[in-house]
């Protein structure tokens, strides 16, 4: 095993002080912009297409400007003609996109060995995310949580497909949430609820203006009142230019959306936090993980990544800005390859080889050792050759343009990668900050194993680091990591010693939900549903509509011999959130428990007629037929759940008891 010290992290490319940018400088260049400070109300693009309706008009056809909408007026998917069908060998389910009566719908289904539907579900597309260049993906509502749904249009080649992360048996089918870290780069500025993570009172359509520009109503209240300023002659500073931003501060906006990866909050902060003109440290640092033979392994919106790799940048890393060469106003489907070029000829222009025998439609000054014959192949375009087009390590189906500026391979030819299989693992990649701290760090690596199923041994970094920081340093923080540490690596036992010597910040009335929610589970792991439930209600307390949370405190309450409470609690839960399967298997075993043998059965049938494969479901579908005595069909059941979990400890276990 890798030793720990090694497996910490470390920044790519220069650092901040090194690549000369001066944080200082740039927070108070933002500060001046006063849209950004304080409360300023957003007003939609609408109200900014009054006064700058050409450029509305040009940046409405950009992949911003049509990155979200509702369905199905903003599908480029084809809803018509032949069926579209997209399987999933894992699970054996089919899927199938139609409109009907001027709606979207997703149907789900199963078929037997004899071609009988054995499985059906229906569900109707609300929204659509995803400009079409590349994706369209499509959205659920359902009592104001929004969710994916379980189909993916790749416009690029044409097919449907399983949408990203739902492959090799991850379907999460219905029931992904559209949360604000993802919402937050796909859309505009939503309204967001209070009950759920996945909770929004009014969704907007599309990146609008206000995401590179902030705020607007200031601006637009001064303009209405006649507070004209000449900006030929200087800023102004009722809303944000980022023309008139340091170049820091502009890759920074660029970044907040164009470099993902594991994206950790700062404290107190949001991802609705970063305004145009802010340094993007100061409200979240992003990580990437590193591996052996995966030198050139990209996702999709890691451009700002693999630029900074490029030996362009090496000396200068602010030499290039993603506004160098391109404009956000318009899309690059209507930008003119040359356009790139000039940006490239601003440093290579020393002359071509073979001038004289280009056509004239080449760049004079355009600096090249390539053969002609081979540029003109690649339209003697720079970007062609060194910026190839391939395909990227989390979304299938795409080309994307590979933002490392390299000199090509011999064999490189623009195609699709095969990506090699992966070595071990280096360390955690700081991508836009030259020194976290060491909580920032302990939390990027908790959420790497988390959250991106990552290699086990990021959480002895992640205690390693909070080993090595005195809990004098940011108590709550320390506390809030070290509770995310506990429960992630199942060390319930360490619960005394915090208890200990953090009793004050354990307090349930200073935890956030998820502290709560994680303090609950490891004191359920201990057996002390008493000292659980205190906990649970205060994550139910702060996020209401969180079934997964409302669910844990039902649990408990049943423990606790509430059963009545519990049983209400769930019914509740169904009644808000009729899709989670978990509350009707665990509503059906209450029931049973009560006597009452028929709601139970109801909530097992509802629960397998949304998702037929709930293990839980099915076993405890096949105990209340022993309960009632129904031997031969238990034997039916429990074959047939063992055809879909062959070796199942637990059904096995059942048919040994069942055996005469």
């Amino acid at each position: 095993m890798m030793p720990l010290w090694l497996m910490l992290v470390w920044c790519t490319g220069p650092s901040d002080q090194e690549s000369g940018r001066n944080l200082q400088e740039d927070r108070a260049l933002g500060a001046r912009f006063r849209n950004i400070q304080g409360q300023t109300a957003y007003v939609g693009k609408e109200v900014c297409r009054n006064c700058h309706a050409e450029i509305y008009d040009t940046y409405m056809e950009t992949g911003m400007g049509r990155s979200w909408g509702l369905a199905p007026e903003h599908s480029r998917a084809p809803w018509q003609g032949p069926p579209a069908l997209v399987q999933d060998t894992v699970l054996k389910m089919t899927y199938q996109a139609f409109r009907q009566n001027g709606a979207l719908f997703i149907r789900e289904f199963r078929l037997d060995e004899r071609g009988d539907t054995v499985h059906q579900r229906l569900e109707r597309v609300d929204m659509v995310v995803g400009s079409g260049q590349h994706t369209n993906s499509h959205l659920r509502w359902r009592n104001g949580l929004l969710c994916q749904l379980p189909m993916t249009y790749y416009t690029q080649e044409g097919r449907w497909d399983l949408p990203p992360g739902y492959e090799n048996g991850n379907n999460a089918r219905f029931s992904r949430p559209i949360e604000a870290e993802c919402i937050q780069c796909h859309n505009a500025h939503p309204v967001a609820g209070k009950e759920a993570f996945n909770h929004y009172l009014r969704v907007p359509e599309g990146i609008d203006c206000e995401r590179c520009h902030g705020p607007g109503a200031l601006h637009v209240a001064e303009k209405s009142r006649g507070q004209i300023i000449d900006t030929s002659a200087g800023p102004d500073y009722s809303i944000v230019n980022p023309r008139r931003l340091s170049p820091g501060l502009q890759n920074d906006l660029c970044r907040r959306c164009h470099l993902q990866g594991n994206a950790v909050l700062k404290p107190g902060k949001t991802f609705a936090d970063f305004k145009p003109g802010m340094v993007l440290s100061d409200v979240l640092s992003v990580f990437l993980p590193r591996h052996q033979n995966h030198e050139d392994f990209f996702i999709m919106a890691s451009h700002p990544d693999r630029l900074a790799q490029s030996a362009c940048l090496t000396k200068e890393p602010l030499a290039l800005r993603c506004i160098s060469c391109h404009n956000p106003h318009r899309s690059v489907l209507k930008t003119d390859a040359a356009v790139y070029d000039r940006t490239c000829h601003g440093c290579h222009g020393e002359g071509p080889k073979n001038a004289s025998s280009l056509p004239s439609s080449a760049a004079p000054e355009a600096a090249c050792s390539a053969p002609l014959k081979a540029r003109m192949v690649q339209g003697n375009r720079c970007v062609a050759c060194h910026m190839p087009k391939s395909g990227s390590s989390d979304i299938p189906h795409v080309r994307i343009t590979d933002h490392k500026i390299q000199v090509p391979s011999q064999n490189g030819n623009g195609s699709f990668q095969k990506w090699p299989e992966r070595g071990a693992l280096l360390g955690l990649a700081s991508l836009n900050e030259s020194r976290p701290d060491p909580m920032t760090l302990a939390k990027a690596w908790l959420q790497y194993v988390e959250r991106f199923d990552g290699e086990k041994q990021g959480l002895d970094s992640a205690r390693l680091l909070l080993e090595r920081t005195p809990t004098s340093s940011r108590k709550s923080l320390w506390v809030e990591n070290y509770v995310h540490w506990m429960y992630l690596s199942g060390q319930a036992a360490a619960w005394v010693a915090l208890s200990q010597s953090h009793a004050n910040l354990l307090k349930p009335e200073r935890c956030d939900a998820w502290t709560a929610y994680r303090l609950g589970e490891i004191l359920t792991m201990r057996n002390d549903p008493v000292s659980a439930s205190v906990y649970l209600k205060r994550a139910v307390d702060l996020v209401p509509g969180s079934s997964d949370f409302v669910l844990k405190l039902a649990l408990n309450e049943y423990r606790l011999s509430r059963r009545e409470g519990a049983m209400q609690r769930l019914q509740r839960l169904t009644d808000r959130d009729p899709d989670y399967v978990p509350a009707y298997a665990n509503l059906g075993f209450m029931y049973l428990e009560s006597a009452q043998p028929q709601k139970a059965d109801q909530c097992y049938n509802k629960a397998l007629r949304l998702d037929p494969d709930h293990a839980p479901s099915l076993l405890n579908r096949i105990g209340l037929r022993i309960h009632l005595g129904q031997k031969k069909e238990a034997l039916r059941l429990l074959d047939d759940m063992l055809r879909r979990y062959p070796g199942d400890p637990r059904a096995l276990a059942l048919k040994n008891q069942l055996k005469p």
